[in-house]
């Protein structure tokens, strides 16, 4: 039997404006999302003696997900019906993949379709979409910190310009 949830601080995600229902989702789709682990160590406040430099490698040693914390996940998850299909402890990110079921049930939460307005300013998109906070079982709770693309909302719009057809911004009309 899967474990009680518990709520998983910091994972609300708020209603989008214009956002409307779109077709329902197929829950037996499979979809990837990535879980956050907590550091084996925490990092210094401040160095003791003027700041140490740490090659990627050795900064992963030292703060990376701890393996045990991976496996532990992985067992739980799997209880669920969820895969960890990729594991980077440096970063401390697994790569989770399973039907849209199994992530409601293991991450208490409903996952719908709908469309809203393209932060770009092109149109309407299609997305999966959640209101609230998620929630993760509860030998997890100390060990997952974020659980990121259940809800595939458009977050950003580009933030660049196009050059014109006559030059490039850049060019120096010599």
């Amino acid at each position: 039997m899967p474990d009680p949830l518990v709520p998983l601080s910091g994972s609300d995600r708020s209603a989008l404006p214009g956002a409307r229902p779109a077709a329902p989702l197929d829950e037996s789709q499979v979809i990837t999302v990535n879980v956050m682990l907590r550091r084996k160590a925490a990092l210094p406040a401040a160095p003791a003696a003027g700041p140490e430099t740490l090659s990627p490698a050795q900064l992963g040693d030292r703060y990376g997900a701890d393996p045990g914390d991976a496996q532990l996940v992985a067992e739980v998850l799997g209880e669920y019906g969820l895969t960890v299909t990729k594991s980077d402890l440096p970063s401390r990110r697994l790569t989770v993949s399973g039907t849209i079921a199994a992530m409601e049930s293991a991450f208490g939460t409903t996952l719908s379709a709908v469309t809203s307005p393209d932060p770009g300013g092109s149109g309407q998109v299609q997305h999966r979409y959640r209101t609230g906070s998620l929630s993760v079982p509860s030998r997890l709770s100390e060990i997952i910190t974020g659980v990121f693309g259940l809800d595939d909302r458009p977050a950003a719009r580009p933030q660049f310009l196009r050059s014109p057809a006559s030059g490039s911004p850049h060019s120096t009309g010599l």
